[in-house]
């Protein structure tokens, strides 16, 4: 079987909220993103505290080919996308009725 695309993303990673650019609402105080392979399909689970102290979690997973998979996110979203354009950027997006309210876009250093 051959290795996903996505490959330098797998395992854990501790989130600097100095280095991202949020454009809805201040970053989280802390959080801890989980990057697998299953089946072939990305398999990405979060937890992270806000400023409230409050923690939140949640796993999705999907092909890495920018398709919407169908998400139980109530009125925040009802579908989720995974892209891997490339072997050193891997994208997330959230839908609502088919519009794009959200994008997670990470980038990894070539070294």
């Amino acid at each position: 079987m051959s290795k996903p695309i996505f490959e330098r993303f797998l395992g854990t990673w501790v989130l600097d909220p100095a280095t991202c650019q949020y454009e809805q609402g201040p970053p989280p105080v802390s959080a801890t993103y989980h990057f697998a392979s299953e089946k072939g399909e990305a398999v990405i689970t979060m937890s992270w505290s806000d400023a409230d102290a409050e923690t939140h979690s949640m796993t999705f997973n999907g092909p890495t080919d920018g398709t919407l998979v169908p998400f139980n996110g109530g009125q925040l979203a009802d579908a989720l996308s995974i892209e891997a354009p490339t072997e050193l950027e891997l994208h997330s997006s959230a839908y609502l009725h088919q519009l794009e309210l959200m994008t997670a876009k990470r980038t990894l250093s070539a070294l």
